[in-house]
């Protein structure tokens, strides 16, 4: 699709220079030739509203339709983190560990060979990831709060990412200090505000799907 979207922009912007150069040259641009450069624009056009739909992330109510046949799955990745709960970020790409494993410090006591995981293991985390159409597996907190991140579109800060929120104590103080604003700060069970405690501002929405679960959303503000 992409390289299709490259060659398609390749044509067009061709198209475009040839147009210019009738116009200030004074001679006759052949019709299949126009009509081919119109269609070329046209289904650039089509494609790229194709593509940025195919990439926008599921919406809340999506994500809360399938919820409940997803939560045993969403459950058992929680079970597998617990276990290696210093990989704070399991993606089915890469891997983030934690080399202070939660010390307040930030000195490292673990060397690199801890941040190695089996891939027997890693496998099983991918093959959980696509029962439950994670995209990007998830992002752990030290108190053990889970975001479940189903999709996003745009680029880290300006980006926007949906998905479940798995809070393990709400309202909890552990919480407030180490995992997100809404397991410890929501008063309803949907709604959207921005992030008090994250730079640069952000805004999430939500909504409360079971006991400790919500969909979530969560971008620019």
């Amino acid at each position: 699709m992409l390289l299709a979207l490259i060659v398609l922009l390749g044509i067009s912007v061709g198209c475009f220079l040839l147009a210019r150069s009738a116009n200030s040259l004074l001679f006759k641009i052949p019709l299949w030739l126009v009509g081919g450069c119109s269609g070329a624009v046209s289904l650039l056009l089509f494609l790229l509203a194709v593509f940025f739909w195919v990439q926008e992330p599921p919406s809340l109510s999506t994500l809360a339709k399938h919820f409940a046949e997803r939560r045993s799955t969403l459950e058992q990745i929680i079970s597998m983190s617990d276990q290696d709960k210093y990989f704070f970020r399991i993606d089915p790409t890469f891997l983030d560990y934690d080399y202070t494993q939660g010390k307040m410090d930030g000195n490292a006591v673990v060397g690199e060979d801890a941040a190695k995981m089996a891939p027997a293991r890693l496998q099983a985390y991918r093959s959980l990831f696509a029962q439950a159409q994670l995209d990007q597996g998830f992002q752990r907190q030290l108190d053990g709060d889970m975001y479940f991140m189903a999709g996003s579109i745009g680029i880290l800060e300006n980006g926007y990412t949906t998905g479940y929120l798995y809070c393990r104590d709400p309202g909890s103080v552990a919480s407030q200090s180490s995992g997100y604003e809404l397991c410890w700060s929501a008063t309803t069970d949907h709604g959207s505000q921005n992030n008090s405690i994250t730079p640069p501002r952000q805004a999430y929405s939500f909504q409360k799907v079971a006991d400790h679960w919500f969909v979530f959303g969560e971008g620019p503000g």
